[in-house]
């Protein structure tokens, strides 16, 4: 008996040893998505400035001088997530889930009303990087909510990638390349410096040579831990307004792997149909648009 417990000690010593260091590993290491033409030769002043030609050519295709002109949307969408890793960055009580989504472009006022599942009425939201709660026949509460906020923040800016990395100010041509017989040319796009470092996050757009439209991109997650990746994949646009608009994006921690950590199909994209006060029910939070570094200001 003495020697079978000595040697679950080993056993548990050896795990927690494993766990330990798999958790140092982890906490430090920093994911790095530079294609090779920049992490090898860094970033030429021709590769910023086709970068940046690329850029203004794919807001075109998008429909950018409509999109400017939209001060809310809104469409309903299906959100299923699969697999171990799935259920790991689910921000949704259960994994497969029918939302109503309302949004201001280009900020982080954003709110998601439960169509089906057991909190069906309920709304999860954020305004100026505020997370709040209301649940149906009680009264809207601010509280501080980490995976409402991920969560609502990660689905706003991938809905809206193609108009808000323009923003980054660093953005690098960064090769070509091809897929299922589309050739595509790379956009790499970042903010602060090109190599990687733990506040911000990289892309690499995929837009289409002859569309110019992204079809897909890699990005990181620092917000959801340093070390992670993943990629997102847009499919059949259609024209809504005078904006191309995907029916539906889909997320994969391996682009050439069949299994999906995601799926969100749209329905039903609406621009400017509801009053922008829905997305500001407190009228003393300074709007921060695009920034979630002034988050935590209040006006006086």
């Amino acid at each position: 008996m003495k020697r079978v417990l000595s040697k679950m000690r080993y056993v548990i010593f050896g795990l927690v040893l494993i766990l330990g260091v798999l958790g140092i590993f982890f906490s430090l290491y920093i994911a790095d998505i530079r294609p090779p033409e920049i992490e090898e030769n860094g970033i030429s002043k021709e590769m910023e400035r086709k970068g940046n030609k690329l850029m203004l050519e794919m807001l075109e295709a998008h429909g950018i001088r409509n999109w400017q002109k939209i001060k809310t949307a809104e469409y309903t969408a299906n959100s299923s997530w699969y697999g171990f890793f799935g259920s790991l960055g689910c921000p949704w009580p259960e994994t497969d889930v029918d939302l109503h989504y309302k949004m201001e472009p280009n900020s982080f006022n954003i709110r998601v009303e439960f169509l089906n599942t057991e909190s069906k009425g309920e709304v999860w939201g954020i305004q100026s990087w505020k997370s709040y709660i209301k649940k149906p026949g009680q009264e809207l509460l601010f509280k501080e909510n980490t995976g409402i906020k991920f969560g609502l923040s990660t689905s706003h800016y991938l809905t809206e990638l193609p108009f808000r990395i323009a923003q980054a100010p660093i953005k690098s041509y960064a090769g070509e390349r091809e897929r299922n017989k589309k050739k595509y040319l790379l956009v790499y796009a970042t903010w602060e410096k090109a190599a990687p470092h733990a506040l911000h996050d990289q892309y690499v757009l995929w837009i289409n040579k002859e569309t110019k439209l992204l079809e897909l991109a890699q990005y990181t997650v620092r917000e959801g831990g340093k070390f992670a990746s993943a990629w997102v994949i847009y499919e059949d646009y259609q024209a809504i307004e005078g904006v191309m608009m995907p029916t539906a994006f889909h997320n994969k921690l391996t682009l050439d792997k069949e299994d999906y950590l995601h799926r969100h199909v749209y329905k039903k994209i609406r621009f400017n149909s509801f009053d922008i006060t829905e997305l500001r029910p407190n009228d003393v939070l300074l709007p921060v648009g695009d920034n979630k570094y002034h988050s935590d200001s209040l006006m006086p």
